[in-house]
């Protein structure tokens, strides 16, 4: 469930890298020591075409069909 999440949110960024003029690490942010703490990652993307009401939803219905709770 978690690995379907990353390999989507990586073929979702990889695939728009071209277009992109920042770099991954510009966007990507993890917090937390690993076997130690939790892992927080953050990430950011800018979608000037998509409504921003019909992208959270969007994003709500993929988190609640994987079964994740935030």
């Amino acid at each position: 469930m978690l690995t379907r999440i990353t390999c989507v949110f990586a073929l979702t960024v990889l695939s728009s890298m071209p277009a992109l003029a920042d770099s991954c690490a510009d966007h990507v942010q993890s917090t937390g020591v690993p076997m130690v703490t939790g892992m927080t990652h953050k990430t950011w993307m800018i979608f000037p075409a998509v409504n921003p009401g019909a992208a959270l939803d969007k994003v709500s219905r993929a988190v609640l069909a994987e079964g994740l709770s935030v």
